[in-house]
């Protein structure tokens, strides 16, 4: 065992002949929770990812922080969601197309700016504070379990005086967001894993790197491109490829300071890096088919396969959003990824993580015509994905309909004021159920500047065909061009 402090790994009985049943998630939070043996009227959900900086987790990606993302889907089903302050008329849609029930503002209106901060903006500090200043608000929360994003210290602190229980501990939240520990128990079940390296701090990152460029290059690879990631960071901003090529080790010192800074860190709280050979430059690789994220929930009883999506990112890895399977191969990747993804969520599920999870697998054509799926993460909370899978199940149980569906991101120049003007500048364009045939765009994240006006939106778009969906997003695209000064 290393010598930095993780939760003891089980030896439970792992195999790559994992058979998982499946679930479907169209109500949501309600669906998760009785999943995980919570009444869901008792289960509180938060989608914050605004952390202490000595975690072990790290968020970076501060625009998602306030939770928004998480509210389409996690008040549904008799369900409770936390959240900081919402635009006005935000969550009037939520409730009017989705049924979302109980939503608890932390804050009044909405937050301002993009970028939040611990501990200012920590939802947990700031129920506490509700409660202060409202007792009676104190008894709904007596017996009940809290499901967040991130259960840290300050989180697991605030259950415990409201009379509460979190789903997982701090120190599992660390364990089960670690990608050391998915690359060690994949390959203690007979995985193949990309060669790989562990620093304990940044200024081991030059040492391990070369290391590991004298070990791939004993193993023929050629050209190499090398991934140096943060253990555990959120939004994709903790990993960045390092081509020996052209890249120097100044620029990699300068893009960690950037990760650290933006989550408060230091060397004495920063978490561990992983720094592993590119799955496409392995050799026996003829090419990279895609990047699938196979979501699941760790139950009471059983873990479970809830969907696939797959992933868009950068060259660099940051996520764009994502996309469920629609086409013929599409569905055969989805298969495939499921069998590779299967495995890894039953050995977390064996080892004592309750909650839902997504698990990232590289799926790959090997020269000899096979394919195989290299597991690069496993991230044990509600994530990106998760709104997108369970908008998608949720249509289909009131339509039949086996939609296309997306998450994507877009910006605007000209900031709107309210939500209400956003809804008249793209009012044709929004989902609206029958009354625009259950196709539109959601927006699940208003993002905001400093006055508090949004200035950017992610959304999930639902379309009967891929076409369909292609019209609606250039459709949206022009709009915010024609919106812009």
């Amino acid at each position: 065992m290393d010598s930095y402090a993780i939760a003891p790994v089980l030896n439970a009985a792992a195999s790559r002949d994992v058979s998982l049943p499946e679930m479907r998630i169209p109500l949501g939070g309600g669906d998760i929770a009785r999943a995980l043996g919570c009444v869901p009227e008792n289960t509180y959900f938060d989608f914050s990812s605004v952390c202490p900086p000595d975690s072990g987790v790290a968020p970076a990606d501060r625009t998602l922080s306030a939770g928004h993302q998480g509210i389409t889907i996690l008040a549904m089903g008799g369900a409770n969601a936390i959240t900081l302050g919402l635009h006005d008329g935000f969550l009037d849609y939520q409730r009017e197309q989705f049924g979302v029930g109980d939503v608890i503002e932390v804050t009044t209106g909405p937050m301002r700016g993009n970028e939040y901060v611990w501990p200012k903006h920590d939802i947990s500090r700031n129920l506490l504070g509700l409660t202060e200043r409202d007792p009676s608000l104190r008894s709904r929360f007596n017996g009940g379990t809290f499901v967040p994003m991130y259960a840290t210290r300050s989180v697991q602190h605030a259950a415990e005086v409201l009379g509460a229980s979190t789903i997982v501990t701090p120190e599992q939240t660390t364990h089960f967001n670690s990608k050391i520990r998915v690359y060690r128990d994949a390959a203690s079940f007979g995985y193949d894993v990309a060669p790989f390296a562990i620093a304990f701090n940044s200024r081991e990152i030059e040492a391990r790197l070369a290391e590991l460029r004298e070990r791939v290059a004993g193993m023929g690879a050629r050209d190499p491109l090398f991934w140096i990631k943060f253990d555990s960071m959120a939004g994709g901003t903790g990993v960045r490829t390092y081509d020996p090529r052209r890249d120097n080790m100044t620029e990699v010192a300068g893009w960690v300071e950037r990760a650290m800074s933006a989550c408060d860190m230091t060397e004495e709280t920063a978490i561990p890096f992983l720094i592993d050979l590119d799955v496409g430059h392995l050799p026996g690789v003829r090419r990279v088919l895609t990047n699938a994220n196979v979501q699941g929930i760790c139950g009471r009883e059983s873990a479970y396969l809830t969907g696939v999506t797959f992933q868009n990112t950068t060259k660099d890895g940051r996520y764009l959003g994502g996309t469920m399977p629609k086409t013929e191969e599409q569905k055969r990747y989805a298969v495939d990824a499921q069998a590779f993804a299967a495995p890894v969520l039953e050995a977390a599920w064996r080892q004592g993580y309750r909650g839902y999870a997504g698990v990232d697998i590289i799926l790959c054509e090997m020269e000899d015509g096979t394919t195989n799926g290299f597991p690069i993460e496993m991230n044990g909370r509600i994530n990106a994905s998760t709104s997108l899978l369970a908008m998608a199940h949720w249509l289909e149980d009131r339509t039949g309909r086996n939609d296309v569906a997306a998450v994507n991101h877009l910006e605007f120049f000209r900031p709107m004021k309210t939500f209400s003007e956003f809804s008249a500048g793209f009012n044709d364009l929004l989902f609206r159920g029958e009354q625009t045939d259950h196709t539109g765009i959601i927006p699940i994240v208003m993002k905001m500047d400093p006055e508090g006006n949004i200035n950017g939106v992610k959304t999930i778009t639902l379309a009967p065909t891929q076409d369909a969906m292609n019209r609606l997003e250039n459709r949206f695209a022009e709009r915010v061009a024609s919106l812009q000064p």
